[in-house]
C-alpha cells in the first residue's frame, strides 16, 4: 500500500476546532522557545567543554558528546515547533500538523532514550 495514498486518507478526515488550532500555535511558540534554550544550552556546553579539554581530554569529550546529544534534541524541537508554525499560517494544511506532531513522538522517543541511557551510564559508573 502507499504511504502518500494513507496519508491523503488519513489528512481528509482530521478537523481541527478553532481553539484546537490556537493551541497548537501557543505550542509552537513555546516549542520554538525551548528549542532556543537549548540551543544556547549547547553552545554554553560547547564553551565550557572546549576549557575543560586542555585540563582533562576525557572529560572534554564527553561534555561535547552531551552536547550534541542536547543538540538534537533541540533540533528535533525546532523542527516541531517550525511545522506547527507552518500549520498555523495555512490552517488547511493539515499534512504540516500531522508532520509537527509525528516529530513531536521522535522528539520524545529520542529524549526518553537519551535519558534511560544517562541513568544507566550514571549506574554503572557509580556517579
Amino acid at each position: 500500500m502507499d504511504i502518500h495514498n494513507i496519508e491523503n486518507k488519513q489528512s481528509k478526515g482530521l478537523v481541527f476546532t478553532e481553539t484546537a488550532q490556537d493551541h497548537i500555535a501557543k505550542m509552537g511558540g513555546w516549542a520554538m522557545f525551548m528549542a532556543i534554550l537549548g540551543f544556547l544550552g549547547v553552545a554554553f556546553s560547547v564553551i565550557g567543554a572546549i576549557g575543560t579539554i586542555i585540563i582533562d581530554p576525557l572529560s572534554g569529550v564527553l561534555n561535547i558528546g552531551i552536547a550534541v546529544i542536547n543538540a538534537l534534541a533541540s533540533l528535533g524541537l525546532y523542527n516541531y515547533a517550525s511545522k506547527c508554525k507552518a500549520f498555523t499560517e495555512n490552517r488547511s494544511d493539515t499534512k504540516a500538523v500531522i508532520d509537527a506532531f509525528s516529530g513531536l513522538k521522535r522528539y520524545f522517543l529520542f529524549t526518553l532514550i537519551a535519558t534511560v541511557a544517562s541513568f544507566i551510564i550514571a549506574l554503572i559508573t557509580g556517579v
